[in-house]
């Protein structure tokens, strides 16, 4: 497969070659039903068909760091938030059931996410909300690209039913990583002093953080964030275009710490108990034995990953500038030197150094240039490659304060393991010809 031209690895990954071995082994090999309780289901699914999924969830749980019975298998990222979200609805209403004078329509349960979440977090909340069975508040977003993880404190003291927490770990347009350990800690010690000064009967809030875009290039750990639900997505590291962000299929994970004990979990869908009735459903045991190929994968070589990717995005960063053609243009990036971002990630973009004249900021500010540069074999990500068809501004980058100028000529360049310094080379010269084409009569 030729990547040559491609640098949009931040919305899916191909298949690592080990990962797509494992799948079509288990197709050969593990084709029984994981759940079959018949003689020839004994005999040849739970030897090997539950052997695979049970071996896959110790290696998705090794890589974070959780306990193997914390991982619990779905469809993909978009399910995986869909339960956590609706858990923490549902237990909320369970708990106050209980107490007969609690009044649900005028005590909501009340979510906190941040203004800058993928729509697989705020398209639930949104359909929730517009039910009338929750209210919602928005952490609001720095001009660095992070989460502004101090104004939850605001929030923890305006609002007494809260029933969850969410803010992703990685912005996926950005790469911007946010400190949700200090999110979580500040969560529970407002938690552990308003109980001791009121002697309140106040629930556990409850902390999800979506890390799709985060697994694969930086190390995670649940235990140190020490948060309640993660999602996991398997495509956006390199396992199959169902987990393909890290080089895997694309399915899904969701960690909960404890499930059912400590973290409740409730199901979306209602059948039989696979995955012991958290999500029923005939388990899908090629793609999560691929899921676990990947998660191994990284588990064993993240550090000369991150090392590749570094070497990478430095390399671009030199480039773009070396080979800039003319003085009036400049290159901005969406970070800035108090951002923490993913190694393999750069939201870029360009513009004047001083006002053109209007037929020069038309051309190039109304000019799609991840369309233009496709014309010539470069692929690369303009905002979220989930809704990139609409036609409206980056809200991620509306909510950092971004130019409408900068917004127009945004780029996210992410690289994967197969990236080059020969491919960015062509890239640098393909961009700076386009971008030139549309200013030329300037230079």
């Amino acid at each position: 497969m030729d990547v040559s031209g491609y640098f949009n690895f931040q919305a899916t990954t191909p298949l690592a070659s080990e990962v797509s071995k494992s799948i079509y082994e288990s197709c050969l090999n593990e084709w029984g039903n994981p759940s079959s309780n018949d003689v020839f289901g004994q005999r040849y699914n739970w030897k090997f068909s539950k052997a695979s999924i049970n071996r896959s969830r110790a290696q998705v749980a090794r890589l974070i760091g959780s306990k193997p019975e914390d991982i619990i298998f779905t469809s993909g990222g978009t399910e995986s938030n869909n339960i956590a979200i609706i858990s923490a609805y549902e237990h909320y209403i369970e708990n106050h059931k209980q107490n007969s004078n609690f009044d649900t329509s005028s005590n909501l349960p009340h979510f906190i996410i941040s203004n800058i979440e993928h729509p697989a977090v705020l398209e639930p909340i949104k359909h929730l909300m517009n039910k009338n069975l929750i209210s919602v508040s928005y952490l609001p977003t720095k001009s660095n690209g992070s989460v502004d993880i101090e104004s939850i404190k605001k929030h923890l003291t305006e609002y007494k039913n809260i029933a969850m927490i969410s803010v992703m770990l990685v912005n996926n347009e950005t790469g911007v990583i946010n400190d949700i350990k200090s999110l979580v800690e500040i969560v529970r010690s407002f938690e552990k002093n308003f109980k001791s000064k009121k002697n309140s009967g106040m629930s556990r809030i409850l902390i999800h953080t979506d890390a799709a875009q985060a697994i694969g290039k930086i190390r995670v750990d649940v235990s140190e964030l020490g948060i309640d639900y993660l999602t996991v997505v398997g495509h956006k590291s390199f396992t199959l275009l169902l987990f393909p962000k890290i080089y895997g299929p694309r399915i899904g994970a969701l960690y909960a710490k404890s499930p059912s004990k400590y973290t409740p979990v409730y199901p979306i869908v209602h059948g039989a108990d696979q995955e012991r009735g958290f999500r029923p459903g005939t388990e899908n045991t090629p793609m999560i034995a691929g899921l676990g190929v990947a998660c191994g994968l990284i588990s064993e070589n993240l550090d000369s990953y991150i090392k590749h990717y570094l070497d990478m995005t430095n390399y671009f960063k030199q480039q773009i500038i070396e080979f800039k053609p003319v003085d009036f243009l400049k290159i901005s990036y969406a970070h800035d030197n108090s951002s923490k971002i993913i190694p393999n990630t750069l939201n870029f973009s360009v513009s004047f150094l001083n006002n053109q004249p209007n037929c020069l900021n038309e051309k190039l500010y109304n000019s799609d240039l991840s369309d233009l540069l496709s014309n010539y074999k470069i692929y690369i990500g303009k905002g979220s490659a989930c809704h990139s068809g609409l036609k409206v501004n980056s809200p991620v980058l509306s909510a950092m304060g971004m130019s409408p100028e900068n917004m127009s000529t945004s780029l996210r360049f992410s690289v994967g393991r197969e990236t080059n310094y020969s491919h960015i080379d062509n890239f640098v010269k393909t961009y700076w010809d386009v971008v030139l084409s549309l200013v030329r009569s300037e230079v």
